[in-house]
């Protein structure tokens, strides 16, 4: 069996397989130094480039140090890294200048070092297997689309009720506050809206003209209970070139909510039109308040697509998911149950 150094997000049923960085890092550099280590990003990459010679396979955290991992490794032409759940940095909404400094970077330093250091890369949609063919000219081999499983993953139980007559929506990233809001002025619908501290701002500034409900920065238990109440969930996105989305998708399927769903790419593969939610075009506010008001309306049909969401998810678990990526580390091919009992 391969040797692996594994950092990455996650966990379920893996770590038994592998070395956990905090543990060789303990072992290796001892205690005082290894605590300086695992609180520095920077420093992980560090520890984690000397400890590969003794690995086979190294998987870092990707979204905390894996572009400098890549970069150490492929200056020392030495092939190791699996990335798992690679998102690249989004630049569709960044300033020019700065799209046009992350493309060079990517083209000129970042892209030759991938292909030198990185055995494998799992992505969650098939546009950016695609997307890293084309851009970083990784060889369509090495990269495996691995859908992310939309439920599942926490323990929430359902309400089973038509819910409070409110229409719910939330996130983090990839958010289109412009568009949600103009179609709750169009529907003139109760809105609960729960965002980041960073775009508190703008959709306070949105919310002058619609009254909604406004929260930021709560609990997960609290965002949950909020969701559970309401009669729709409208998941606003615009294209953010990454994916996006999914966590929320999943939450209203498995929390009994049914949903309206911006089909951007970051949804490929998850979100289906009459099945896991209502699907409706970017940035058409119209077209948001047309879905909200038939499911607001309509309960008979309200129940059927959550049925079908539910038994589309169920087909696809987390112990599915883990098993293929454990297939990746190991660079195999089988059943999902080779290696999970």
């Amino acid at each position: 069996m391969k040797k692996i150094l594994y950092d990455a997000p996650i966990e379920h049923k893996i770590l038994q397989l592998v070395d956990q960085l905090p543990d060789v890092c303990r072992l290796r550099f001892g205690k005082i130094l290894s605590k300086i280590i695992l609180r520095s990003n920077p420093l992980k990459a560090v520890a984690t480039a000397l400890l590969a010679k003794d690995y086979d396979v190294v998987a870092p955290h990707w979204f905390k140090y894996g572009r400098l991992i890549v970069l150490l490794l492929g200056a020392a032409n030495r092939k190791k890294i699996i990335l798992i759940e690679f998102i690249d940095y989004n630049t569709a909404d960044k300033n020019p200048l700065i799209a046009f400094i992350y493309d060079l970077y990517i083209k000129s330093i970042l892209a030759p070092c991938m292909r030198r250091s990185v055995l494998g890369i799992q992505v969650m949609t098939q546009w950016e297997k695609d997307r890293l063919h084309s851009v970083y000219n990784m060889p369509e081999s090495s990269v495996r689309c691995i859908r992310w499983p939309i439920a599942g993953w926490e323990q929430l139980t359902p309400t089973n009720q038509a819910g409070n007559g409110t229409v719910f929506s939330s996130g983090r990233s990839a958010c289109d506050w412009d568009t949600l809001f103009a179609a709750a002025r169009l529907g003139r619908w109760p809105l609960t809206v729960v965002c980041s501290k960073k775009d508190l701002p703008h959709v306070k500034e949105l919310n002058k003209t619609v009254g909604a409900a406004v929260y930021s920065e709560i609990s997960v238990k609290e965002h949950d209970r909020l969701l559970a109440e309401a009669s729709v969930c409208v998941i606003c996105l615009k294209e953010a070139n990454k994916s996006s989305g999914q966590i929320r998708l999943g939450a209203c399927i498995t929390l009994s909510v049914p949903c309206v769903v911006t089909a951007v790419r970051g949804m490929d593969g998850y979100l289906i039109d009459g099945v896991t939610g209502c699907s409706v075009p970017p940035r058409d506010a119209g077209a948001i308040c047309r879905a909200v008001e038939r499911l607001i309306a309509d309960r008979r049909f309200c129940n059927d697509l959550l049925d079908r969401g539910r038994k589309h998810v169920s087909s696809y678990n987390k112990d599915h998911y883990v098993q293929k990526i454990i297939n990746l580390l190991f660079q195999e091919a089988g059943p999902y149950e080779s290696r999970i009992v």
